[in-house]
């Protein structure tokens, strides 16, 4: 077995137990940087949790508590924040550029209030 480039200039040689892991180390290393973000869109396009799960276990542990503690805007849950993203998304996308706040506020309020309007029925 051939010893690993980072170790040979090193004055103290691992052997014995150390030695296997780090030539397993460099080994994988090497594999990583050759065909790691490949192999990692083949396992995102073919099992997404699985994917997740591994991107979840490899962030260390002081990144994950960062995320865990972030809250969204006005304590919003994840599934309303993404309903307020996608409104933001479509205001921006079709609003006027030179419309203000109030005047796009009160299309969508219009365009709602049309939509959703029970019609009147008329006596008999």
């Amino acid at each position: 077995m051939a010893m690993p480039d980072r170790l040979k200039d090193h004055r103290v040689v691992p052997r014995g137990k150390q030695r296997l892991p780090n030539a397993l180390i460099e080994d994988l290393a090497a594999e990583w940087l050759e065909h790691g973000p490949a192999c990692l869109r083949t396992m995102r396009s073919r099992d997404v949790t699985k994917f997740v799960e591994l991107a979840y276990r490899t962030l260390p542990r002081d990144v994950l508590v960062t995320v865990e503690n972030r809250s969204l805007p006005g304590g919003l849950e994840p599934d309303d924040w993404a309903l307020m993203r996608r409104v933001l998304d479509l205001i921006k996308a079709n609003a006027d550029s030179n419309a203000g706040p109030g005047e796009v506020f009160g299309v969508i309020e219009e365009a709602l209030r049309a939509h959703y309007a029970k019609p009147i029925e008329e006596p008999a």
